[in-house]
């Protein structure tokens, strides 16, 4: 680690007690050991550790209906509360983050990018569309939609954009029988035009990568998320989930 990041660690832990614990939604994409990609990656011994630490400090994991009742029906959130989220429909969802999960019996959203599950495009590191309503069927996991092309649904047209959202949900549909009621923006990419195509097509609820919490958010189609990354130690997770850091980081 070295001198100063003992230090950083030493100022974390006489910070995080004072802190004040703020709902949030964590994002996370693989769970596997990718140097390359640190900013959509977790090794998977880091991924036990960061939700060890968060249950060690107190704090209370809860799913996205529970948000959604907060966001939209003024439902009280405890500020403790803690979401886990997944972008994309990574394989490791399954064969390496899920065990973690039932072993802690933490509950998760995974949001599936449809085409990037389809044999067409997948490149052996995505769940397959068996795979996905596999998941789907678990008591611990809500699958939602993150469009069907994963595209930046902003750049598109309203029309087309549009079709890429209700694309997505009519393949989660068919492979899941049960409708999504969840999204992730692809990139976070949104706009009024796109937000209103989402709750158009059904969802009750859409997250960003914008940093904020949970609690903060008063529209439920800009929900605010903390990424969590190859650099995030578990150490760390309590400060990143408290009032300091979302507002130092403008959240």
């Amino acid at each position: 680690m070295g001198f100063i990041g003992y230090r950083v660690k030493a100022l974390a832990a006489k910070l995080v007690p004072f802190d004040v614990p703020m709902p949030t939604v964590l994002m996370y994409h693989a769970v596997v050991d990718d140097v390359e990609n640190p900013f959509v990656s977790v090794r998977p011994a880091d991924f036990a550790a960061q939700l060890q630490a968060l249950r060690r400090a107190g704090r209370r994991f809860v799913t996205m209906d529970t948000v959604a009742a907060a966001c939209r029906d003024g439902a009280a959130l405890p500020p403790d509360a803690v979401c886990v989220t997944f972008d994309d429909g990574n394989l490791d969802n399954l064969e390496v983050a899920l065990p973690v999960l039932e072993r802690l019996d933490i509950p998760a959203t995974i949001y599936v990018a449809t085409a990037l599950c389809e044999a067409e495009q997948n490149n052996g590191t995505m769940c397959s569309p068996a795979q996905i309503a596999t998941l789907a069927r678990h008591p611990l996991i809500t699958i939602g939609g993150h469009g069907h092309r994963h595209v930046r649904l902003a750049r598109l047209s309203p029309e087309e954009a549009a079709l890429d959202i209700v694309e997505g949900k009519r393949r989660l549909e068919d492979w899941c029988r049960v409708a999504p009621r969840h999204f992730a923006y692809p990139f976070g990419s949104n706009n009024p035009a796109v937000r209103e195509a989402v709750r158009e097509a059904g969802y009750v609820t859409a997250v960003t990568t914008r940093r904020g919490s949970c609690a903060d958010d008063s529209d439920p189609y800009g929900i605010g998320r903390i990424g969590v990354y190859r650099f995030t130690r578990p150490w760390m997770m309590s400060a990143v989930c408290g009032r300091r850091f979302l507002r130092f980081n403008g959240g």
